[in-house]
């Protein structure tokens, strides 16, 4: 079974926002990837490391759903970092 992630696009709704994105044009697709998957690793991370110092009570209120936000963030890394290296 593969996972299917959907592609999220910004929606552009005026002109300043069009010169904020502006500036990832200049960044080929592949440093884009690149960058995108370097910010969701330090994110799994940070999910991993409020995981390991819950205490009982919040493991009980949030560990199942934590577990699983940081497996399908890895899942989405690692398909990033397949697209990288292909690139």
């Amino acid at each position: 079974m593969s996972l299917v992630l959907p592609v999220w696009r910004p929606a552009v709704t005026d002109q300043r926002e069009q010169v904020g994105l502006a500036c990832w044009g200049a960044m080929s697709t592949a440093a884009e990837l690149a960058a995108v998957s370097s910010t969701l690793d330090e994110l799994t991370r940070r999910v991993g490391r409020i995981l390991a110092e819950m205490n009982g009570g919040e493991d009980d209120r949030y560990g199942t759903d934590l577990r699983e936000v940081e497996r399908t963030l890895g899942v989405a890394n690692r398909r990033l970092e397949r697209l990288v290296a292909g690139a």
